[in-house]
C-alpha cells in the first residue's frame, strides 16, 4: 500500500481536480487528508496504485510516494499510544497516519514511518 502525497495549490477547486482525475481513472480513495496553509498537500491512499500515478502524471501536479503500514488496533483507550512509544522508543518517526475502517471493537490504521522495515519488526508485523 502507498500513499501519494500531492502538491497543489492553495485555491479553491484543487481537491475537486485530483479526486475528478483519480476518479475518471477509475480510481477509489481509501483515505484522505489535507493541509493547507503554506505549501497545501492532499495526501491519499487509493486502491490502484498505478492509476493514480497515472492520473497525478496527467495532471503534471508534483507528488512523492511512502510506504504505508496496515496496524489494527483494539478500539480501546491507550492502544495508539502503546504503538507509537514502541515505535518512538525505536527511534523511528511517524510520517503520517489515519483511520482505514473502524469494526467488532477494531480500528485499522495505516501509517507512514521513516524506516518501514524496522517499524515491521518492532510491530511484529509480516514483511
Amino acid at each position: 500500500m502507498r500513499e501519494f502525497r500531492v502538491s497543489v495549490l492553495n485555491e479553491p477547486g484543487q481537491l475537486a481536480l485530483v479526486s475528478a482525475a483519480l476518479s475518471q481513472k477509475l480510481v477509489n480513495i481509501r483515505t484522505v487528508a489535507g493541509f493547507g496553509a503554506a505549501g497545501p498537500v492532499v495526501t491519499f491512499i487509493t486502491d490502484h496504485e498505478e492509476r493514480a500515478r497515472e492520473a497525478l502524471d496527467e495532471l503534471g501536479l508534483r507528488y512523492e510516494e511512502a510506504e504505508v503500514l496496515s496496524v489494527t488496533l483494539s478500539d480501546q483507550p491507550g492502544e495508539l499510544a502503546r504503538i507509537s512509544r514502541a515505535l518512538a522508543d525505536a527511534h523511528l518517526n511517524i510520517d503520517s497516519i489515519y483511520v482505514l475502517a473502524t469494526r467488532q471493537g477494531q480500528t485499522d490504521i495505516a501509517l507512514t514511518v521513516s524506516d518501514p522495515g524496522k517499524a515491521r519488526q518492532v510491530l511484529g508485523l509480516e514483511t
